[in-house]
């Protein structure tokens, strides 16, 4: 049994007579009688006198600890119960009593041990030892083990309400709040009511934002002068948020003329009016304060922190104004790289005196956060602050300075990603990235402790009927290719996607299969019989898989799903995830997750979890989730491992601390990144993303078709590899520009990844899907660099810019495996370059191309058509220089300009004389071969959509007949066509009269096969 209202610091000598008689039994009973009157000295001198008369040493050394306990004498008090233990090793009570006295002297550990000693292997289990185990991990903020020792001593006195409030204490450590409220009401259930416990009662409360519940706490607890301090304090702070300012200065007032040397107090009466945004009342009481002399250092530090809010005040009302200026829908956007950049239209000219009006609102924060400083409040918010004012403003170097020493004294992720952003701002991307390495470090670390504490809360509140770890495999959905001219093209590139997923999953403890339904589909339906051929039109038909997933029968869906499964295993799993590929003008993926996702339930009830898709069909998706439990909107790497946790011990997922859970109970939005893991491509069909082909050009000449031949059987292996998920640049209409330069791989770290990709899978070369390689010079020389050391021989590809290049760079990049770059030059109208947030000049753009070209690498450029205000001599200079600089480009891609969430010009369409944006019908255009379109505008004192559109397609066809017969190989066999080449050959001329003559060979063969069938 537990006795009751114990605690380690209480005890008392039993008066157990031991042999010796006599003189011993008197000194031992004085002694006794000495204690019990609080007269320790004297106890002690009888108890020693008893002991030299022969009465029985182990109890007596006992006594005599527990004397020397009371008198706060330690070290006497533990040598005395070590005596006792040598004597009788089996006395389990001397090992709680020591561990006792360790409790008190905050030796936790040793305490702990002793304790253990007494309970599990001296069979000890009197009076209070097992409450004071779970004391002793309570301390240690072991909550599980403390969890586990007081629900042990409530089993064995369920009447002892201080035991109950004990574990009220440890839900409260654990963050349980409404456990911890639970037992703090069975405790006073149980008669076990103290002021105490009342003020952590009322503090659970307000934590769980029940104010007026917890003001009745703080006022029972009030009533004890002991805890008259903390009750006040807690009545105020509840009134304040109930709004009841009058109240809770009515109370503060009291106890400062109670306590009025106090600092607290003045302090909550500040907390009052800040809370009512009475800065100036705050200021005013504080400063009184200080005049008194009242702890002149605490009080300053916290007038520090008014003036910070103050200044944060006018620091908002400065940026509302700002945003109001320049166009910018809602909100804050950070420390925004392109804030002040040429992209920014007439607009801003127009609005130039409202913008200047924030201005003042910007010294005065400037001014407040200052202060802050000059008082003490030494703290990260305050630079962070006064550095924004000095960003704000234009006074770049002075910000660097304060981000810098954010930085410096304050180490955080947070703190590093602000000086990158800092330096990104001023163009210092070297020193930027050096940042981000540092922030990806510290962040790697952090998701390290998050899942460590993610596992640690599971276990804690693992349910005994949990099912233990799932049996999950993830498998990519396949995007039905229709068009019967192209080759397999994309389908042969290994899936990045889901090998970075199962990366992480592995790396955290969690098993997962992976299969890849995209390649194995379109190739059984490319080569393979008839019957292991997919049909493809049943998921084009919404209507079709709609009433499929609700439950209507088609039996020649689930003919179509039978041939599926005998492709990929699906039974046995618990847990399966429907990875749909992001593509915007193809939905076959997506209706086909949604097949899959009610053929699976029906057969097998597995988990099901769907994600990767464009946002544009998440509505179409959640319409038809009857059979899938979750959706994953975003990355999926943190919201699957809190989900896959949550799944193994039996928890209730929505409440899972920071998983944002919508109300619909299946829908995850998901905005945190990870730092790029080594994709982990094991368990997947490797040999069938080898490139084969069978064209046949029976009417070319042999060497023609001997080129063709080897490319069929060539067997190429292209690796997709992404080093970077943002970039700095902010061209306006890019999906990224918005965003930030936090997420980059460095070049060793990419290096060493790609090494082992290379050692486990025999690729051929590398497909870089990042914004831009060349963020600066340095990082693609020690990319170069660090290749070269390594001795990796593969083949890459990559976007880049054209600033930044010369022909030694060049000649390195071809020498490190560089076969081919994509230049996004765009336009060649300087006004336009310049609208768009381009650097580049149109005659250095034309150097950069003549160079690449002659260093042997593969050049192609990217042209956009159709941008807001793009007059005729914009677009006839882009024209010209498509003409003047065809020798020199392999392959152009051209596209029309479309709004893209994310970018600058969708965010902040004023800016850049855009208006009246809205979403488009797609089924309102006749070219059904328009990718990307979305969104239609208006431009401000121009166009209106319906005339742009008419514009944009118009100047699309004019670049399309500028560049000339460029077709024949579809895009992405192309690529493996261009790999194939580079392996064959040393010499670009060659591969280029190779590569030119097969494309007019196979573009001849479609306009013959076209007439032939009347297309």
């Amino acid at each position: 049994m537990v006795k009751k209202n114990s605690d380690p610091q209480k005890g008392g000598s039993k008066g157990i007579p031991g042999p010796g008689g006599g003189d011993a039994d008197r000194y031992f009973s004085l002694a006794v009688e000495h204690e019990k009157t609080g007269r320790y000295d004297l106890a002690a001198e009888q108890f020693r006198k008893a002991l030299e008369h022969g009465f029985n040493p182990e109890h007596v050394r006992k006594c005599l600890g527990m004397v020397y306990f009371k008198k706060g004498e330690y070290p006497s008090a533990l040598e005395e119960f070590g005596a006792a233990q040598r004597l009788n090793p089996d006395d389990g009570e001397v090992y709680s009593e020591a561990g006792r006295v360790y409790y008190v002297m905050g030796d936790y550990d040793s305490a702990i041990r002793e304790f253990r000693t007494a309970i599990y292997e001296k069979n000890y289990s009197g009076n209070r030892v097992v409450r004071d185990l779970g004391l002793a991990y309570l301390k240690k903020k072991s909550y599980g083990k403390a969890l586990a020792e007081l629900e042990r001593a409530a089993e064995a006195d369920p009447s002892d309400g201080e035991v109950l409030a004990d574990i009220g204490r440890v839900y409260c450590g654990q963050g349980r709040l409404e456990s911890a409220e639970g037992k703090f009401s069975e405790a006073i259930a149980k008669g076990y009511d103290t002021a105490d416990m009342r003020v952590e009662f009322g503090e659970v409360l307000y934590g769980r934002k029940k104010y007026d519940q917890a003001l009745c706490q703080f006022r029972e607890a009030g009533k004890s002068d002991g805890h008259f301090h903390k009750a006040c304090i807690g009545s105020a702070r509840s009134l304040t948020k109930l709004g009841d300012f009058k109240g809770a200065l009515k109370i503060l007032k009291k106890l400062s003329a109670k306590e009025p040397s106090d600092p607290e107090v003045y302090m909550e009466i500040s907390r009052v009016y800040e809370a009512g945004g009475e800065y100036d009342s705050s200021v005013r009481i504080l400063s009184k304060a200080l005049k008194k002399g009242v702890a002149a250092e605490d009080l300053a530090r916290y007038l520090g922190k008014i003036y910070f809010e103050k200044g944060q005040c006018n620091l908002q009302r400065a940026l509302k104004k700002r945003n109001k200026a320049l166009g910018m829908k809602t909100g804050e956007p950070g420390i925004d790289a392109d804030s002040e950049s040429g992209g920014i239209l007439a607009c801003r000219e127009e609005k130039k005196e409202d913008y200047e009006l924030a201005n003042p609102e910007f010294k005065k924060a400037g001014a407040d956060f200052k202060e802050a400083i000059r008082l003490g409040f030494d703290d990260e918010c305050v630079y962070k602050g006064l550095g924004s004012v000095y960003y704000y403003t234009g006074e770049y170097g002075p910000a660097a300075r304060e981000f810098e020493r954010i930085a410096q004294r304050y180490p955080s992720r947070q703190s590093i990603v602000r000086l990158g952003l800092m330096y990104q701002a001023q163009k210092r991307l070297d020193l930027s990235l050096e940042q981000i390495y540092r922030y990806q470090e510290i962040d790697s670390e952090n998701d390290i402790e998050d899942n460590r504490r993610l596992l640690e809360y599971a276990k804690a509140n693992s349910r005994k009927n949990s099912q233990g770890r799932p049996a999950v495999k993830i498998i990519k959905m396949p995007v039905l290719i229709k068009d019967e001219d192209a080759e397999l093209d994309h389908t042969f590139l290994m899936p990045l996607g889901i090998a970075r997923i199962a990366a992480y999953l592995r790396s955290n403890g969690i098993n997962i299969d992976q299969d890849d339904l995209y390649i194995k589909i379109n190739i059984d339906n490319r080569f393979g019989p008839e019957d292991e051929r997919i049909d493809k039109d049943i998921f084009v038909d919404r209507k079709r898989v709609a009433a499929y997933v609700r439950g209507a029968e088609d039996p020649l869906m689930d003919a179509v799903m039978e041939k599926v499964e005998k492709k990929t295993k699906m039974k046995g799993y618990d847990v399966i995830l429907l990875s749909i590929p992001l593509v915007f003008d193809n939905e076959s993926a997506d209706m086909f997750a949604l097949s899959l996702s009610r053929y699976l339930k029906k057969k097998y009830n597995p988990v099901i979890v769907v994600g990767g898709f464009d946002d544009y069909m998440y509505p179409v998706i959640k319409e038809n989730s009857d059979n899938i439990d979750f959706i994953i909107r975003g990355e999926g790497e943190k919201p699957l491992i809190k989900l896959l946790t949550a799944l193994e011990h039996g928890l209730d997922i929505s409440k899972l601390p920071d998983f944002s859970l919508d109300k619909d109970g299946k829908s995850v939005r998901n905005i945190k990144h990870v730092a790029a893991v080594r994709p982990d491509f094991e368990g997947l069909p490797i040999r069938m993303y080898r490139y084969r082909g069978r064209r046949r050009l029976d009417g070319a000449d042999e060497e023609t078709k001997t080129i063709l031949s080897e490319f069929n059987r060539s067997g190429i292996l292209i690796s997709p590899f992404m080093m970077q998920q943002s970039c700095p640049h902010s061209c306006i209409f890019c999906a990224a520009s918005a965003g930030r330069m936090v997420n980059m791989m460095s070049p060793k770290t990419a290096v060493e990844y790609m090494k082992d990709i290379k050692q486990k899978h025999d690729v051929t070369g590398f497909f870089f899907i990042n914004r831009t390689l060349n963020i600066t010079r340095k990082y693609v020389d020690e990319f170069c660099d660090r290749i070269l050391e390594e001795g990796l021989k593969v083949l890459w590809s990559d976007c880049v810019r054209g600033e930044i290049f010369d022909e030694d760079l060049l000649k390195k990049m071809r020498a490190a495996g560089c076969i081919s770059l994509v230049y996004g030059m765009e336009t060649a109208s300087p006004r336009m370059l310049k609208y768009i947030n381009k650097s580049i000049s149109p005659v250095h753009m034309r150097e950069i191309l003549r160079s690449t070209d002659e260093a042997g690498i593969w050049t192609r450029l990217e042209i956009i058509c159709g941008y807001p205000h793009e007059t005729e001599e914009d677009f006839r200079e882009t024209l010209d220089f498509i003409e003047n600089n065809k020798e020199h480009v392999n392959r152009f891609y051209y596209n029309m300009l479309y709004l893209r969430e994310g970018s600058k010009l969708f965010l902040y369409p004023h800016r850049y004389g855009v208006k009246n944006v809205f979403r488009v019908k797609f089924d309102d255009y006749p070219l059904r071969n328009i990718r990307g379109l979305k969104y239609g505008y208006d431009e401000i004192k121009g166009l209106s959509w319906e005339n742009k559109f008419d514009q944009i397609i118009e100047r699309y066809n004019r670049v399309a007949a500028a560049i000339g017969e460029k077709e024949g190989i579809p895009d992405f066999e192309d690529t493996h066509f261009v790999y194939f080449l580079y392996t064959r050959y040393s010499d670009k001329r060659q591969i280029a009269r190779v590569y030119d003559k097969v494309r007019k060979a196979i573009a001849e063969r479609k306009k013959t096969d076209h007439g032939k069938t009347g297309k």
